[in-house]
């Protein structure tokens, strides 16, 4: 849910809930759990990266595979901030001269602007994670 001050309650509190203006807002796409998956594409010039850009301006998310031919790459600052979690493999990142370990379960907060490298360790099978960002206007 993007920030806003702006809450409409259904259920589930004591506060006021205001069922009938929620029904109106929400917005049905029918069709199989297939037709609504989003295809992923090329990422800038990464070669390990693709895109997965849902139809809403808030946010992104890139989903980054480092292998066994491809153990590095180098991320240009963003102009907004982002968010990384680890699913699978092991590596470090390094950001503004600081190194971090990267495991399952790993996340890490990275501001605006700041260039990061991200590194599948040595002998490892790889290197999993993704990366949930916004642009800043």
């Amino acid at each position: 849910m993007a920030t806003s001050d702006n809450v409409i309650r259904a259920g589930l509190t004591p506060k006021f809930k205001d069922v009938d203006v929620l029904l109106n807002m929400l917005t049905y796409r029918y069709g199989s759990a297939k037709s609504q998956i989003l295809n992923p594409i090329p990422y800038k010039n990464h070669k390990s990266t693709t895109l997965y850009d849902p139809p809403i301006e808030e946010f992104s998310v890139s989903m980054t595979r480092l292998n066994s031919l491809e153990k590095r790459e180098v991320f240009d600052g963003m102009p907004g901030p982002s968010i990384i979690i680890v699913t699978n493999g092991n590596g470090a990142m390094t950001a503004d001269e600081t190194s971090e370990l990267l495991e399952p379960g790993s996340v890490f907060f990275v501001g605006a602007n700041v260039p990061i490298m991200v590194e599948a360790a040595t002998g490892s099978d790889g290197l999993d994670f993704f990366r949930a960002f916004c642009t800043l206007k």
